[in-house]
């Protein structure tokens, strides 16, 4: 198997006058049904004082951005959103996944800080475009309660764009999702979305619909997933 390691102080190195965390955008193009859809995204991140990490610092990361609009063939509009299953912060970690090394393992002897800085260094300066997996079912971590991850973003559409309480998933399968793509840009981050779609209102129908949901219901996430997620 390929040593990465030599990769970690290369890409140090070489970028030896960039900040340690680095910012970076990406590009993420979602393929279906002949036709491509896209959308950029910025990542910024920068280290932090923490209580609760035993080396007192921690890694914050932010992103703006916004779904993915696809405008099917068929005249369907749906929406490659921010969130994944079981995963509200996929966009922020999708580029690490794409581009990272596909049998990538964090070294073991690293400082977490310094090994995260490692790979956000590898990621920022990634060329070319990147297949996104549906899952990742290597460990980078080494834990021993690692199961298979995925890593695509939940698709959502609305019976009525209007009405937040008709917002339903659908399955990538059903609208011909055939790839999904991650490269590093320098190009300016997609907006519009705000112009097409607005943000629930806190009515009480809305509250009364939303507490009616099953814990576990995607829509719980997909509803905060079409727009900037500043959260850490």
């Amino acid at each position: 198997m390929i040593r990465f390691g030599w990769l970690l102080v290369v890409a140090i190195a070489l970028v030896g006058c960039d900040e340690r965390m680095p910012d970076y955008r990406y590009k993420i193009t979602i393929k279906a049904q002949g036709k491509t859809y896209s959308s950029v995204r910025q990542i910024r991140q920068r280290e932090a004082f923490s209580i609760q990490d035993s080396s007192g610092r921690r890694v914050e990361t932010k992103i703006n951005g916004q779904a993915v609009i696809m405008d099917l063939p068929n005249g369907s509009r749906v929406y490659a959103t921010l969130v994944g299953k079981n995963s509200p912060q996929q966009a922020k970690y999708a580029a690490d996944v794409a581009l990272l090394p596909k049998d990538y393992q964090r070294p073991r002897s690293a400082k977490m800080l310094d090994a995260i800085a490692a790979e956000q260094q590898i990621i920022a300066h990634a060329t070319g475009v990147h297949d996104l997996p549906r899952t990742v079912s290597h460990n980078p971590s080494h834990r021993s309660d690692y199961v298979p991850q995925a890593t695509w973003p939940l698709f959502a559409t609305f019976r009525d764009p209007n009405d937040w309480t008709t917002i339903h998933t659908v399955d990538p399968e059903e609208i011909g999702v055939s790839r999904i793509t991650i490269e590093i840009t320098n190009d300016p981050v997609t907006t519009g979305i705000e112009n097409i779609i607005t943000k629930p209102e806190d009515g009480p129908r809305f509250r009364q619909w939303l507490s009616s949901l099953p814990y576990n219901d995607d829509r719980i996430s997909i509803i905060s997933g079409f727009f900037d997620r500043e959260a850490e």
